[in-house]
């Protein structure tokens, strides 16, 4: 069986490096206009450009009429202060040349991401006036996006800056735009051992799945139904706050363990983290060959064996 797993990774690891490879053979040597859908618009600390825009790619035509269908993201940097586009926004971007990385490791990195392509620059913007017929029309993670956008703004217009850097990173896991104006409050927590915890993972959650459902205690209603209020609450924080592959890993471990909690079934926490490191891997499988992934199963297994062990001992 072990066998079997491995291979069928190893295989669908090759399927993404040679689809990732052939889109730059297809396009090699052309410029091409992309008609493409705004993802997201993020702000971003470089010298030379200050957003990062994650775009989906539609269809490639190029400079002979040719037209190409496809359905891959890619992030484009430039800078833009005042751009009135937001997520969900068609844009057609003109006189793109797109190269293929040389670094082995960044291309594993953009597989992983499931992005396609990085551009940088500037380029022709064209909106059109109607819709395209082969484009999407716009789906609730666009207004998502655009309800997170504005909240954490909304937010984050109240603090001073240097508070707002410290709830993005603590609560929304957003990391801070300006590193320079957050390095003051990375030193304080480094001097008493607590910078692990600005960066957000799965103890966060716990957390908030604590104060939660202390208050619930005091709220008289049926046990299913505060079970099932602290799963939406937590599903609503997560879909409106940025997520890394530990607080995924914990959102999906507690959503198991509360499936499990209202169909009265017994939890034994290290089949649990297997069974979402399987999910993760069947769903991603290069996110084993990186770091955040290995360190976030292996210590919570680790964690969750040691714990087991003191108990059996105990009894």
């Amino acid at each position: 069986m072990l066998t079997l797993c491995c291979a069928l990774g190893f295989a669908l690891v090759q399927k993404e490096y040679d689809n990732f490879s052939s889109f730059y053979t297809m396009t090699k040597s052309h410029s091409w206009q992309v008609h493409t859908r705004i993802e997201n618009i993020e702000k971003i600390q470089h010298p030379f450009y200050d957003r990062e825009i994650t775009l989906t790619m539609h269809e490639l035509r190029d400079e002979d009429g040719h037209r190409f269908n496809i359905n891959k993201q890619c992030r484009w940097y430039c800078k833009a202060k005042k751009t009135p586009l937001e997520p969900g926004a068609i844009i057609t971007l003109d006189h793109v040349v797109f190269h293929q990385p040389t670094s082995t490791s960044f291309k594993q990195y953009l597989c992983k991401e499931g992005i396609q392509a990085t551009l940088f620059g500037r380029f022709t913007i064209h909106t059109p006036a109607q819709q395209k017929p082969n484009l999407p029309s716009l789906t609730s993670r666009h207004l998502l996006q655009n309800i997170k956008n504005q909240k954490i703004a909304t937010i984050g217009g109240l603090m001073q800056p240097r508070t707002k850097a410290l709830l993005d990173s603590l609560f929304f896991g957003k990391k801070p735009i300006n590193k320079r104006l957050f390095s003051a409050t990375r030193r304080l927590f480094a001097r008493w051992g607590l910078s692990h915890y600005l960066a957000r993972s799965g103890l966060h959650l716990v957390v908030f799945v604590a104060i939660w459902s202390v208050l619930l205690r005091i709220v008289p209603l049926h046990f299913a139904i505060k079970e099932l209020l602290v799963a939406v609450l937590v599903i609503g924080y997560a879909l409106l706050s940025y997520s890394s592959i530990s607080f995924l890993r914990a959102l999906w471990m507690f959503i198991v363990y509360k499936s499990c909690n209202l169909t009265r079934l017994r939890i034994n926490i290290l089949n649990v983290v297997i069974l979402v490191a399987y999910a993760t891997l069947i769903f991603n499988p290069l996110q084993l060959f990186f770091l955040d992934f290995q360190l976030s199963f292996l210590l919570t297994y680790a964690l969750g064996w040691i714990s087991g062990t003191r108990l059996r001992s105990n009894d």
